[in-house]
């Protein structure tokens, strides 16, 4: 067993867990006043104390790892150095989100297929299309826990029994396929979108939410996003931003945490 202590990180981790946990009942997020827990890929299991910050994995697990997974930095404010660009309410608005980043999927596969299913519904359908999956193909850990769906446990049977779309369906199992037969992790950025982007149902919606939560490419704003569009141009107070084309802007004034900075925004109108 390794241990942790991340009571410096708290407010953030308590911040980023209203992204990470999907809705009230959340199969692979356990949480409640006390506790987070999680099983990842490898089956190991986390578990934070939500009060004194001391976070315990069954297996060997590195801080970069654990950063990622819950969105966390070591520098304090990374807005700072943008401060211009910001009216004096926006700036402290943003204090808020202090050594946060944006938190990453355990897996490609996870983070993939976890996009697909918020693909043009609502969000609580996409949380019960994802949970349906999760407790179909997953491997349940107690009454509260499952680790997340194996590539190598995916059935198409299960897949085509599920209460999804019949695009849905087909895109779950291109991408199953897909991982089954290529490692991502020796590709750069340009190669991935282009492989991705080549499999059924996956467009630029996806992509950009695919490099920004599995790839670590915080500095790309998810601009085909309706909600994102929608919180930019109410911080800002500029319709413009509903405008995608000219939301995508900026990831250039706001390089290269524009992402991130999408990510506070949400956080922010949910606050």
């Amino acid at each position: 067993m390794q241990k942790f202590n991340l009571y410096f990180h708290l407010p953030a981790i308590k911040t980023n867990l209203k992204t990470i946990n999907r809705g009230a009942v959340d199969c692979l997020n356990y949480a409640d006043n006390q506790q987070w827990q999680r099983v990842l890929e490898s089956s190991n299991i986390l578990s934070l104390n939500l009060n004194s910050g001391e976070l315990q994995a069954s297996q060997d697990i590195s801080l970069y790892k654990i950063y990622s997974l819950l969105g966390l930095q070591d520098k304090q404010y990374i807005f700072e150095e943008y401060k211009s660009h910001f009216s004096d309410n926006q700036y402290q608005a943003l204090r808020k989100f202090q050594h946060m980043s944006v938190p990453q999927y355990d897996t490609p596969f996870e983070g993939l297929t976890q996009i697909i299913f918020g693909q043009q519904v609502a969000v609580a359908v996409a949380n019960k299309q994802r949970m349906s999956f999760v407790q179909a193909m997953g491997i349940k850990y107690n009454d509260n826990l499952y680790q997340y769906p194996q590539l190598q446990n995916i059935q198409e049977e299960q897949v085509n029994a599920m209460a999804i779309s019949g695009n849905k369906k087909k895109s779950l199992l291109a991408i199953t396929e897909y991982f089954l037969n290529n490692k991502t992790e020796s590709l750069d950025i340009k190669q991935l979108q282009e492989q991705l982007i080549a499999l059924f149902g996956i467009g630029q919606w996806s992509v950009d939410w695919f490099l920004l939560r599995c790839a670590s490419q915080i500095h790309i704003i998810p601009s085909g996003d309706l909600q994102i569009r929608k919180v930019f141009a109410k911080f800002f107070n500029n319709p413009d931003f509903m405008d995608s084309k000219k939301l995508k802007e900026l990831e250039k004034t706001f390089y290269p945490i524009g992402g991130l900075l999408a990510h506070c925004l949400l956080l922010n109108n949910n606050c």
